[in-house]
């Protein structure tokens, strides 16, 4: 596993719609929305996007969990867990997408 995420996610789909980025036998799986985060942080995004400079989604995710109802999380919670047999899991400290080191931890 690359860039662990302990949830899923919104879809990133360029519409900004609250779908999930998952799918189970063609259902979308229960999902973080978008819209429990933090404006300010969408808009300082997308203002990266404007003027094309780096841009890091992980302070969007962080405002998405903390901002999330503990039934939401435990929902949207990837159930490792429940996986059989040998995994191995790779994350990077200074990961742009998601805080990938602390879920990877949360997971386990």
């Amino acid at each position: 596993m690359y860039a662990p995420s302990a949830y899923n996610f919104f879809s990133l789909d360029q519409q900004n719609a609250d779908t999930s980025s998952w799918s189970f036998e063609g259902e979308p799986l229960a999902h973080l929305s978008n819209r429990s985060g933090s404006i300010i942080e969408t808009m300082q995004m997308i203002s990266g996007f404007i003027t094309y400079t780096p841009v890091s989604y992980q302070p969007i995710y962080d405002s998405v969990i903390e901002g999330s109802e503990a039934d939401s999380l435990e929902a949207a919670s990837i159930k490792v867990k429940d996986i059989t047999g040998e995994r191995i899991m790779f994350a990077g400290g200074d990961d742009l997408m998601r805080n990938s080191s602390q879920m990877g931890e949360d997971i386990y």
